[in-house]
C-alpha cells in the first residue's frame, strides 16, 4: 500500500467514477471526482489516493497556502480535506493505512509544511476517533457552522 499524488495515467477515471459513500458520510465529505475537478483549476490542491494493488480505497486533498487560512494563520500549514474511504472498503484498515503515511508523504511533496490541519464535525466521532489514533490532537477552538460543530484537529509534522 502506498500514498499516490493522482493523475488520470495513475487512477483511471472509471474508478473514480465507482467511488462510493452513503448519504451518510456525504454530509461529511464529497465524492473525489468533484474534489479532483476543483484542483484542476487551483494549484494549491493535490488529490491524493491511497492504493492497494491496483484498487483506490482512500482519497484526501492536500490543501497548501492559502486553504488552510479558513483555520489558522500558519502559512505553512496543510488541510487535510475530502477525506473518505469507499463504502465498499471500510472496515478494512485503510484509512489506518492512510493515515500512518500521511505524515512522511506530505513531508515529501510538501517539505515547509509544520502542520496538517483539518476540520471535523463534531457528530462524526468515528473519524475524529480515528484522527486521535494517528496523534492529532483538537489544538484550536471549534467553529460553528451551518452543519453544525466544527472540530479543528492539527498533527505537528
Amino acid at each position: 500500500m502506498k500514498l499516490i499524488a493522482y493523475t488520470p495515467a495513475l487512477v483511471p477515471t472509471e474508478k473514480i467514477a465507482d467511488y462510493h459513500l452513503p448519504p451518510e458520510q456525504l454530509i461529511f465529505s464529497g465524492l473525489p471526482l468533484d474534489a479532483i475537478e476543483k484542483a484542476t483549476a487551483d494549484d494549491s490542491r493535490l488529490p491524493v489516493f491511497l492504493e492497494d494493488q491496483g484498487n483506490f480505497p482512500t482519497f484526501m486533498i492536500l490543501h497548501s497556502w492559502p486553504g488552510p487560512q479558513i483555520y489558522t494563520d500558519n502559512q505553512q500549514a496543510v488541510l487535510l480535506r475530502s477525506y473518505s474511504t469507499d463504502s465498499r472498503f471500510q472496515g478494512q484498515g485503510y484509512a489506518d493505512a492512510s493515515l500512518k503515511l500521511l505524515p512522511a508523504f506530505t513531508r515529501e511533496h510538501f517539505p515547509t509544511a509544520e502542520e496538517l490541519i483539518l476540520g471535523v464535525n463534531s457528530k462524526n466521532g468515528k473519524a475524529i476517533k480515528l484522527y486521535q489514533k494517528h496523534g492529532f490532537t483538537e489544538t484550536l477552538p471549534p467553529l460553528t457552522t451551518e452543519y453544525g460543530q466544527l472540530l479543528l484537529m492539527t498533527l505537528p509534522l
